[in-house]
C-alpha cells in the first residue's frame, strides 16, 4: 500500500512544476503574465509528452505495444526525464519558429532553475512511494521498501533529491560567481551537463529498471546510457554558447 495517492502526488508536483516555470519566466525573464502562460503550456506540454514517450520506447516498448490503451493511463506512472528534457526543448524550438533564439534559450534557462525545485520533490515522492529505489546493501543506511523483497536497499531516492537539486544549485551558484554563465542558455547546458554526471554516479547504487537490467558490453542502465549522451551534448552546446558570446581579446 502506497504512503499517498500516487497520481495525486505526482500531479501536484507537475502542477507546481508549471506554476513555477511560468512565475520564472514572468520574473527573471521580463515576459507578460500572458506571454510566460503561452509558454510554460508549451513547455508543459512538451516535456509530459515527451516524457511518456519515452518511457514508452525505452523501457517497456513490448508491454505497451500488447497494451496500447495502457499509453494514456498516465497515472499508472511512467514517465523519463530523458525524454521530457527532450520534448521540452522540441517544444520551445517548435514554437519559436523552430530558432534556437534569445528567447528561447532564456525559457530554457527558467526550466532549469525550475528543475532545481521540481526535480528533487519527484525523487522524495519516488521515496516515499516506495519506487525507483536503490541495490540492496547491508549498510546501516538501507532502508526497507515495502513495494521491493524486504531487503535493505540503498535509499537512492534521496540521494538523487539531494544531487539533483541543492548540489546542482551549488554548483550553478559557483559557476555564475565566476562569470561562467554569462549569456543565455550557459545556465540551462550546465545544468543539464551537471545533472547528467551526477545521475550517471548515482545510478550505480540504484536498482536497474527490472524490465531491462544492465544493458550492452559496458553493463550500464538505460539511465546511464542516456546520461552519457545528454552530457555529451549539453557540454558540446555549453563550450559553443561560451566561445560566441565571449568578449573578443
Amino acid at each position: 500500500m502506497l504512503l499517498f495517492d500516487t497520481f495525486s502526488l505526482y500531479g501536484a508536483v507537475y502542477v507546481s512544476g508549471f506554476a513555477l516555470f511560468w512565475l520564472l519566466l514572468v520574473l527573471q525573464q521580463r515576459f507578460t503574465p500572458l506571454t510566460a502562460l503561452f509558454y510554460a503550456v508549451y513547455g508543459a506540454l512538451g516535456a509530459v509528452v515527451g516524457a511518456r514517450l519515452a518511457y514508452i520506447c525505452l523501457y517497456a516498448p513490448h508491454y505497451y505495444l500488447e497494451h496500447p490503451v495502457a499509453v494514456f493511463k498516465l497515472y499508472q506512472g511512467g514517465m523519463a526525464f530523458h525524454g521530457a528534457l527532450a520534448g521540452l526543448l522540441f517544444a520551445l524550438w517548435a514554437v519559436r519558429g523552430f530558432k534556437a533564439d534569445r528567447i528561447f534559450w532564456q525559457c530554457l534557462d527558467a526550466a532549469a532553475l525550475c528543475a532545481l525545485i521540481t526535480l528533487p520533490l519527484g525523487r522524495l515522492c519516488n521515496f516515499f512511494n516506495g519506487e525507483l529505489y536503490g541495490r540492496v546493501t547491508d549498510s546501516p543506511l538501507g532502508v526497507i521498501f515495502l513495494s521491493a523483497d524486504l531487503r535493505p536497499r540503498w535509499p537512492s531516492q534521496l540521494f538523487e533529491a539531494a544531487a539533483e537539486g541543492p548540489l546542482c544549485a551549488l554548483a550553478l551558484w559557483q559557476l555564475k560567481r565566476r562569470g561562467l554563465l554569462h549569456r543565455p542558455g550557459l545556465i540551462a547546458c550546465a545544468f543539464a551537463a551537471l545533472y547528467a554526471l551526477l545521475r550517471f554516479i548515482l545510478e550505480f547504487w540504484r536498482e536497474p529498471d527490472a524490465q531491462l537490467g544492465l544493458l550492452g558490453p559496458l553493463q550500464l542502465t538505460m539511465g546511464q546510457y542516456l546520461c552519457a549522451l545528454q552530457f555529451a551534448a549539453a557540454l558540446t552546446v555549453f563550450l559553443y554558447l561560451y566561445r560566441k558570446g565571449r568578449p573578443a581579446a
